[in-house]
């Protein structure tokens, strides 16, 4: 098994370096090794597929939430913390997040868990300037002193992450929590005005679902009594962060009624916009089943420090090249950006990894769609793991035509992911041991496509893209116009 250093290396495109640090390993991989001498002398792959740093940073100061929301993807349906030995992003790790921070115009400190409960925050806020700082909270910690620390450390935009009236959202949708947060909203509005503050604009992040759709139009009434324009909606998610598709998550979401819910929402969101509210449905300025483009494709990075990389999106793509100690420019066009970016703005659909072809946002009929599937369909019998070890035995022996009948039978037996992205990168190396690039490539994309985190598949995608001078690049598609706030401009000012 090749040295991480050597797949970070083939992720930078850093070719002779990488054959340089698998030459010091004591068994070098035969495979990489054989790719390696082919790929040198050949062009970068995805050259052109470069961008400038991300406009929106995310930075989840804090691990914790004690408010037990039925709905939350991050886990805190039923626990308090997420590592009782890890609850907060630390001081060091937030000063190597700030080459990023810099050359943003917007800074986000939200979550992943309750973002006041950050004993760092207010020491993060002081350390920023430039960017608009946003901070999004439940509300629930919010108190007079806080406010006034928001106001004087530059916050301007000031999120309450609100449900209204839906039992399985913040606070269990009880008329107490209601009124608790309506309140706290109330007591920012006053201590501005007693500190002649302009800032924090405030603004609702809300997640709608079959129980609360028909309250939208009364929550919406509210917040603009209280100069609220900016409203964020989300479609609620109804996978947990197991992975696991929650029956009692999906009927009340909008899943089992789509088309009339869908419909409700959309005329919804249309009669508000036209009202003088500005809502956004994720960063979508109407309601779409189907987005064109994917919102936070080179425009957004979310940096936490529970894992080696870094989210890309709401979802669950992780970047697989080590983040920490990469530059944000190498970072940023290394060779999984610049095929994300390809799969977007270039290639099609059909082609995007599995996360992105039933993202709730992206894809919001297709998702529900494919959960209630996923929900009234019988596991298979058979159990997929010992076939696929029966085809992993079958290959190492040389067995290569039996060995590829087995791994695809697993592709029948099973619908994980991880475990298809396996099968995919056995049946690339069959086909590398055939003598067959173009079939190989075809075969490693599709690994990709199942684990976008699988790093080995990443190393030989670089190489067998050098080698055929796949995929061709003949068009881009722009990116999504971002529009937040936009009476807020980075350096403070209200415009």
């Amino acid at each position: 098994m090749p040295l991480p250093e050597v797949l970070d290396l083939l992720m930078t495109d850093r070719l002779e370096d990488a054959a340089c640090a698998l030459a010091r390993e004591s068994e070098p991989d035969p495979v990489l090794k054989n790719l390696i001498a082919r790929a040198r002398g050949r062009d970068k792959p995805l050259a052109s597929l470069t961008a400038d740093l991300p406009e929106y940073v995310v930075v989840n100061p804090s691990y914790t939430c004690n408010i037990g929301c039925k709905m939350c993807i991050t886990g805190f349906h039923n626990k308090t913390e997420i590592d009782p030995n890890y609850k907060y992003l630390s001081p060091e790790q937030f000063e190597k997040a700030k080459p990023w921070i810099r050359t943003g115009t917007h800074v986000f400190f939200v979550g992943i868990g309750e973002t006041l409960d950050s004993p760092h925050l207010f020491d993060f806020l002081e350390d920023v300037d430039g960017p608009v700082k946003v901070v999004t909270t439940s509300g629930v910690p919010l108190t007079r002193e806080k406010i006034r620390m928001m106001i004087e450390t530059g916050v301007q935009i000031l999120n309450f992450s609100f449900d209204g009236k839906t039992s399985v959202g913040h606070g269990d949708g009880k008329d107490t929590y209601i009124k608790n947060i309506w309140n706290k909203i109330d007591l920012v509005r006053k201590v501005k005005e007693e500190l002649s503050s302009e800032t924090p604009v405030m603004g609702l992040n809300v997640t709608v679902n079959r129980e609360n759709l028909s309250d939208l139009d009364n929550l919406f009434t509210q917040a603009r009594e209280r100069d609220i324009r900016d409203i964020l909606l989300l479609p609620m998610s109804v996978v947990e962060d197991s992975g696991r598709i929650s029956p009692m998550l999906y009927e009340k979401s909008f899943g089992p009624d789509f088309d009339r819910c869908s419909a409700e929402f959309k005329n919804i969101v249309d009669r508000w916009n036209r009202n003088g509210l500005r809502l956004q449905v994720n960063a979508y300025s109407e309601y779409h089943e189907r987005a064109e483009v994917c919102s936070y494709v080179d425009n957004t990075i979310q940096i936490h420090g529970l894992s080696s990389g870094p989210n890309i999106c709401c979802g669950k793509i992780e970047m697989p090249l080590t983040f920490w100690d990469t530059p944000p420019e190498e970072y940023w066009n290394s060779l999984p950006f610049r095929y994300f970016r390809y799969l977007h703005f270039v290639g099609e659909r059909k082609g995007l990894p599995r996360e992105c072809q039933d993202c709730w946002i992206l894809e919001t009929r297709r998702y529900y769609k494919t959960c209630g599937e996923a929900l009234h369909t019988a596991p298979l019998k058979v159990d997929p793991i010992p076939v696929y070890q029966e085809a992993s035995r079958l290959k190492l022996e040389g067995l290569w035509n039996q060995a590829e009948a087995r791994f695809k039978e697993v592709l029948t037996l099973t619908e994980d992911d991880a475990l298809k992205g396996g099968v995919y990168f056995h049946l690339t190396e069959i086909e590398l041991g055939r003598g067959n690039d173009e079939e190989a490539l075809d075969c490693i994309q599709k690994c990709i496509q199942h684990n976008f985190d699988h790093k080995r598949g990443w190393a030989y995608l670089s190489l067998l893209m050098r080698i055929t001078g796949l995929p061709k690049v003949d068009r881009r598609q722009d990116k999504f116009p971002l529009t937040y706030h936009p009476e807020i401009k980075p350096g403070g000012l209200l415009v």
